[in-house]
């Protein structure tokens, strides 16, 4: 168990101006309401718009006292005090005490445009304000401090007022009354104290937060000159106090050294400055030298703290030096000293793989072109050390791309894999996505596209998977042997590139030879991108338990001593009444040694609790780091509730619950219920079980949401909404054939200036034809549609078709006297269409014979030229480097037009690629800073939910996406459930980023529990097992666990019904075999065979027919697909939740879909075969297997020599009828047990034999 507390996140600042409407629409006041109060708040005693309401709050019947009462006076320095220096979530100093309302009242005078600081005392009533929202202050709850930081962070007036007090230019700690300095004690140290309280820190908006933050970056050397020369002066002076307002270095270095460590975090990039490094490394010698004053005697400091005990003083100064260890780490820190996981190796193996093919000939024998000849398949890779399958989509095209709250993402059309997933048969490939498929193509797996080109090397792009599998499930029932998917890359050139590549198609239909590939491989990303993420966004020097999580060359930490929990003061006690049945009071004080040994002799002879859970108890109440080991039934999850039960009376809390799976997780939390422990429960995350699906985080939300409407939420998703519109407006321009018309013409004039004259310069016709087709009343010859502009009349050669004769069509069934264009416009009748135009054929175009057609163009041609004679259309075929040698655009034929628009076209496009990338990646920018915001406020909602719980539940992966959210929580306490079996990174990106250590990496194989274990840290184990029969028990007594217990509860348990042993292992020598062409996975077919014909027999005992009476653990996973074959039809194979995602993922496309029907009995299995092995069983256990083989093993020699010393080992396997036990018959081979026992019991007795197996 880890009692923790992880820091606040943050991101960037965005002024916005918020005009939120009143509360006050009625033109009537209720009697005796003041002018300027608000009207739902003097009536209902609050108000929904809280402190972004423009009105004083006033509340019916109070009096003036009661509504502004004066602060009370400061107390003395206490154990609070001291706890406070243990919170690495506050720096709030004592003091001012306004409540929520009071502040609310009085910030409105400071955020007025106009507002100017006209004395001292102005400033010392503002930062009041300020210094009064922190969780010290216990009428704020978290809800007002995360409104009240939203309204100084959203309107500009409040950050320029925090400004206009850090940038003051005479700060001075000897201020006293003079009007010109501003106090540091006052006035400074108090905005100080807000930066770093809970509300700040803690805070989801981080939007705002930066924004304070940004402040102090864009003021730092003042800020630091201004901290060191008023921390020099009290040094000197030897007190940190002035006339009539005391402080103690307790609050003053906490209110200094969280707000520059938070800077510092924040922005990882910026520069460290002299300045800053000089403060830092000051403050800690100033913090050394503090401690050594207040401890001596006589004291050489004024200061309170010297009236509280030695040891609670001694304490406080551990804590401060303890808090300023990380910044000065974070100052000294060397550029390029942060570590990454290497785990891409498996990316660049995969991708290494498909580019190596790719580079041999293109006829040549490659596993890439067999695949590409079987549309796609699993690619198996073996290089050097390397060994690695992933899947391959063939044929891969693009759809549409879009933008919506989860970013930009486009549409990949890809062959579907082989097997049921290209069935005929709709109803079949939907049960293929959604039972073994369901595992591919999965939302937020890593995916890599390949693009090859003929005239350029391949392109690799990474991306993540943002459809869900019911989208998948959709394209799949439309389409027999191709689905969709849409992908969100990393890269925005990628996506630009998508977007020309959908222009081309739009407008050739066609696209250019290309080989596009979609590797995947959720193992090489989706099981770890959430932990990779949460260890990604801490900063080193902020690691918790540092003394015993990095690693270390050294790695023996048996002689470190565990330090007592941070929130326990030298004063602090736990009450552990709640362990007896008859209630007591016992106190355990953590840091006293007697009282420790107390708790440990009474708690082990008048608690519920064992010997061992009791040292357990004790040892992880009084330890920061706690592990608790024990074999199955030693009552490790029983120990747990109970460890639950003391923090949660004692007010230890919240408690952050984490557990590898949902099954897990539900379980230990309906505990929580049923103990009556605490009803304050959230679990976050999917499916939760029946019993506690009100807990749930969205079902709170939900309820909340139907009654309470968050105006900010709704304003950021305006924000949100805007942006994406944007985004998809630019996607459009891009997209669309015209997206470069409106760039033609600037970029005719800087690159032909020629081609651009002529073009706005037309014969005289020309410009008279092309006026005339802006007419709306004008029938456009030979067109449709009409040319928006010039340069679309020049690029549709509008002018060629209007002097071109096009003879009417036989086929088109149109009549002679029918025309495209018609008469055009009769001379004298130029704003009439023609009169015989058909009110009833209005769209069809009419046709001229030729002599009319031609009589109609002499006509204008003499009314516009004065000459009836009709141009030549021109048909010359020039090259384009002839066209744009000569500049005269109106004599170019059709052909050539559409040439050099071509050259154009593409001229154009590359020359615009940086400025399209550029608007792009602002606009992606732009709409992921407004998506982030409208999160954070999301995030607000749910972390005020989240205060009020005493326990959060979530499994390992939950916890991972909701890194930042927790973080914000600030858990004091993390109990990890069944630790041994999650992994290090698991639990760790739930602390920090990055090792602190030497250069080596955590584990993403190991569990951190395993790691320490063998590191020597101390560990608790409970050796009183309730479990396992005698003979079960003595196999890991003898190998693991020597100390080992049997309760009396587990003598004398029922022999095994059916079988001549209750334990027993079949030694064979069947080999093995593989599980399939595209499985690395092993398989024993004896095995399997043997298993079924056990299972069948068991259950014809009767006895054995709850699901998880019998279990099955598997060596392999190609074992466990295998075993639910043999017994689909027979049994219902209930796998373990564990293996669930290991299964899918590892199944063929030929595996029968029959493992997933309904049948008739249960059996649970699992391919976990760990020590828990031997250990899960209570009554019977029955093991198949080499014995030579698994002799090699240490442990399992020990094992073996157990089973040799009970008669239980053999290469067959001994069954008995319960009704005659001394008839015994060996079992070697598969079908033996139906023959001579078909009913489960012998021929003795036939009248007992069961007609069916009994349904379940």
């Amino acid at each position: 168990m880890l009692h923790i507390g992880p820091p606040g996140i943050g991101t960037r600042y965005e002024q916005t101006n918020s005009n939120r409407p009143a509360n006050n629409t009625s033109n009537t006041n209720p009697a005796g309401m003041p002018l300027n109060a608000c009207r739902a708040f003097w009536t209902e005693g609050e108000c929904e718009n809280s402190f972004s309401c423009r009105f004083r709050h006033v509340k019916a019947g109070a009096s003036f006292r009661e509504q502004d009462p004066l602060p009370p006076p400061r107390a003395p320095l206490n154990n609070d005090d001291v706890a406070y220096a243990s919170n690495p979530y506050t720096g709030a100093l004592p003091g001012a005490s306004l409540t929520p309302t009071q502040a609310h009242n009085r910030i409105k005078l400071y955020l007025k445009p106009d507002y100017d600081f006209r004395s001292s005392e102005d400033y010392y009533s503002f930062v009041s304000i300020l210094q009064s929202a922190n969780a010290e202050n216990h009428t704020w709850f978290l809800k007002d401090g995360q409104e009240f930081l939203q309204l100084m962070g959203d309107v500009s007036n409040g950050i320029r007022r925090i400004q206009e007090v850090l940038s003051h230019p005479n700060v001075s700690s000897e201020a006293g009354f003079s009007q010109g300095l501003l106090s540091f004690q006052r006035g400074y140290l108090p905005l100080l104290a807000y930066f770093s309280s809970e509300f700040v820190v803690r805070s989801t908006i981080q939007t705002n937060v930066n924004a304070l933050y940004g402040l102090i970056r864009a003021d730092l050397d003042h800020v630091t000159l201004t901290i060191k020369s008023c921390m020099e002066s009290c040094m000197t002076r030897r007190s940190f106090g002035e006339p009539g307002n005391p402080q103690s270095g307790l609050h003053v270095f906490k209110a200094v050294i969280t707000p520059l460590h938070e800077y510092l975090r924040r922005f990882k990039t910026a520069d460290r400055s002299d300045n800053l490094v000089t403060l830092v490394h000051n403050l800690a010698r100033w913090l050394d030298r503090w401690g050594e004053r207040i401890s001596a005697w006589p004291p050489r400091h004024t200061d309170s703290i010297v009236y509280l005990p030695v040891e609670q003083r001694q304490h406080a100064v551990d804590q401060l030096k303890r808090a300023i260890k990380p910044l000065v780490d974070l100052v000294e820190r060397s550029e390029g000293t942060t570590r990454q996981e290497q785990q891409d190796a498996p990316v660049r193996t995969s991708v290494g793989a498909i580019l190596d093919d790719l580079a041999q000939p293109p006829n040549g024998k490659t596993q890439l072109n067999e695949l590409i000849k079987k549309n796609g398949g699993m690619y198996k890779c073996e290089r050097e050390r390397d060994s690695i399958r992933f899947r391959l989509y063939t044929d891969v095209q693009f759809g549409p791309m879009t933008c919506d709250k989860k970013g930009v993402s486009v549409e990949l059309i890809l062959d579907a894999p082989p097997g049921d997933a290209r069935h005929q048969s709709p109803a079949k490939r939907t049960a293929y996505w959604e039972g073994e498929g369901k595992k591919r193509l999965m939302h937020g797996g890593l995916v890599v596209l390949i693009w090859k080109t003929d005239s350029n090397s391949p392109g690799v792009y990474l991306g993540v998977i943002t459809s869900w599998l019911d989208d998948l499930v959709e394209s799949a029932k439309k389409h027999e042997n191709r689905v969709k998917v849409r992908v969100s890359f990393f890269d925005a050139e990628v996506e630009l590139r998508i977007l020309r590549i959908l222009r081309r198609l739009q407008k050739s239909r066609k696209e250019e030879r290309e080989t596009k590939f979609l590797v995947e491989s959720p193992g090489m990303f989706e099981a770890v991108r959430p932990f990779l993420d949460g260890l990604k966004a801490q900063e080193p020097t902020s690691f918790p338990f540092s003394d015993y999580l990095p690693l270390y060359d050294s790695v023996d930490l048996s002689h470190i001593r565990v330090t007592p929990p941070v929130y326990a003061h030298p004063q602090f006690n736990f009450n552990l009444r709640t362990l007896f049945d008859q209630p007591r009071d016992l106190y355990l004080c953590p840091h006293d040694p007697d009282s420790v040994a107390r708790a440990r002799i009474i708690l082990k002879q008048e608690s519920r609790l064992d010997g061992t859970q009791a040292e357990a108890m004790v040892d992880t109440l009084t330890s920061e780091v706690s592990l608790i080991q024990g074999p199955p039934g030693t009552g490790k999850s029983f120990t747990g509730i109970e460890i639950l039960r003391v923090l949660i009376a004692n007010k230890i809390r919240p408690i952050l619950l984490i557990a590898l799976t949902n099954h897990a997780l539900d379980h230990i939390l309906i505990k929580v219920i049923d103990k009556e422990i605490t009803k304050k429960i959230v679990r976050l995350g999917s499916r939760p079980a029946d019993k506690i699906a009100d807990l749930s985080l969205d079902k709170i939300l939900a309820d909340i949401n139907r009654t309470h409407k968050d105006r900010a939420q709704g304003k950021a998703f305006a924000m949100m909404k805007r942006a994406e519109e944007a985004m998809k407006n630019f996607m459009e321009e891009v997209v669309r054939e015209k997206a470069g018309l409106a760039q033609l013409e600037p970029y005719l004039s800087s690159h032909y200036p020629l081609h651009d004259d002529e073009l706005h310069n037309p014969p005289f016709w020309i410009q008279q034809l092309y006026d005339e087709s802006q007419d709306h009343d004008f029938e456009h010859p030979n067109r449709p549609t009409e040319p928006k502009s010039l340069v679309d009349f020049w690029r549709q050669g509008s002018d060629l078709a209007f002097i071109t004769y096009t003879a009417p069509s036989a086929a088109s069934g149109v009549s002679p006297m029918q025309a495209v264009g018609g008469n055009r416009r009769r001379p004298g009748n130029r704003g009439a269409a023609h009169p015989d135009t058909s009110a009833n054929n209005a769209n069809a175009a009419r046709v001229l014979d030729h002599a009319t057609w031609t009589n109609d163009r002499r006509a204008f041609f003499e009314e516009s030229c004065g000459s009836r004679t009709i141009p030549p259309s021109p048909t010359t075929n020039r090259g384009i480097y002839q066209l744009l040698q000569n500049p005269d655009v109106w004599s170019m034929s059709k052909a050539e037009r559409d040439r050099l628009n071509a050259y154009l076209d593409q001229a154009m496009l590359e020359g615009s690629q940086p400025e399209q990338l550029e608007e792009f990646e602002r606009l992606k920018e732009r709409h992921r800073q407004a998506t982030m915001e409208w999160k954070e406020i999301q995030n607000k909602a749910k972390l005020v939910v989240l205060d009020k719980a005493d326990i959060i539940g979530c499994t390992t992966n939950g916890a991972a996406k909701l890194t930042e959210l927790l973080r914000s929580v600030a858990p004091r306490v993390l109990l990890v459930e069944e630790a041994g079996q999650v992994l290090e990174a698991h639990i760790l990106a739930k602390l920090s980023a990055d090792n602190p250590g030497i250069g080596q990496v955590y584990q993403f194989d190991r569990s951190l529990m395993e790691r320490l274990s063998d590191s020597g840290l101390r560990m608790s184990r409970l050796d009183v097992q309730r479990r396992m029969r005698p003979e079960i028990s003595e196999l890991i007594r003898c190998t693991l666990y020597p100390s080992l217990v049997d309760h009396g509860d587990v003598i004398g348990r029922p022999s095994i019904r059916g079988m001549a042993k209750d334990v027993f292992f079949l030694d064979h020598r069947h080999p093995e075999g593989g599980a399939g062409e595209e499985s690395v996975s092993k398989t024993n077919a004896f095995e399997v065979a043997m298993i079924k014909d056990l299972v069948l027999h068991l259950l014809r005992q009767g006895t054995y027919t709850e699901t998880g009476d019998i279990v099955v653990l598997c060596a392999y996973l190609g074992q466990l697909v295998e075993l639910r074959k043999a017994l689909a039809g027979e049994v219902m194979t209930v796998v373990d939740e564990r293996d669930v995602a290991k299964l899918l993922d590892h199944r063929d496309e030929e595996d029968v879909a029959g493992m997933f029907e309904d049948s008739v009995q249960q059996v649970k299995i699992s391919s976990r075969v760990t020590n828990v092995a031997l250990s899960r069983a209570k009554e019977g256990m029955y093991i198949l297997g080499n014995a030579d083989d698994l002799a090699q093993s240490k442990m399992w020699r020990g094992v073996i020599a157990e089973l040799e010393r009970q008669g239980a080992i053999g290469p067959a396997i001994p069954i008995a009828c319960h009704r005659h036990p001394q008839k015994v018959t060996l079992i070697d081979a598969p079908g033996q047990i139906a023959l001579h026992a078909p009913t489960g019991e012998d021929d003795l007795t036939p009248q007992t034999r069961v007609g069916r197996i009994p349904v379940i």
